[in-house]
């Protein structure tokens, strides 16, 4: 808890901090994490919907669809795409209501500011940055996917909630991919 009043969670998943609860170190009304005495714990996040298999990983294999993942050639792991309810946490305690994302992967802040403006009807927005080759087959196709529809099954929209939103994207061309175009 902090001096103003304010309620604090930790980064741990439940069943990890359950599994490591007898190593946590409790001193003057501060807990450390296991092996970082001096440490903090930052938050925890003790809800599943936190979970990134569930709402990360598995949100994005069902908006994209299984048969589409099969058929395109991408080269990202899924696997690590965080849960859209930490995002849209994380999002809702800035104070500010545009996002920059150097590092965008799959698309799950934007897609969070998305869903923000869906749920609130304010406007987030968001600047995301990504150099992967995947960008058009997962990120764009999930922006584009989650502006329609709020809810998704195996790559078929589960209802029109969609939402006004505009997608601007810029390409970048690196100076040798320059040079070997003109040639």
């Amino acid at each position: 808890k902090k001096e103003d009043g304010t309620l604090l969670v930790w980064q741990r998943e439940y069943d990890r901090a359950l599994l490591e609860i007898k190593t946590y170190i409790y001193n003057n009304g501060t807990v450390y994490t296991p092996g970082f005495i001096n440490e903090l714990p930052k938050t925890c996040w003790t809800s599943p919907k936190y979970a990134n298999p569930e709402y990360g990983t598995e949100l994005v294999k069902e908006m994209l669809g299984t048969d589409y993942l099969m058929k395109i050639s991408h080269n990202v792991s899924l696997n690590t795409a965080k849960s859209i309810y930490t995002l849209e946490q994380f999002l809702r305690m800035n104070n500010s209501k545009l996002t920059l994302d150097y590092f965008s992967g799959s698309g799950t802040t934007a897609h969070a500011a998305i869903n923000l403006t869906r749920k609130t009807k304010e406007i987030f927005s968001f600047i995301g940055v990504e150099m992967g080759t995947y960008f058009d087959s997962i990120l764009k196709a999930r922006l584009l996917k989650s502006v329609y529809s709020s809810a998704w099954k195996n790559g078929k929209p589960i209802n029109l909630e969609g939402v006004s939103c505009i997608i601007k994207y810029q390409d970048l061309e690196s100076y040798e991919d320059v040079l070997n175009n003109l040639s």
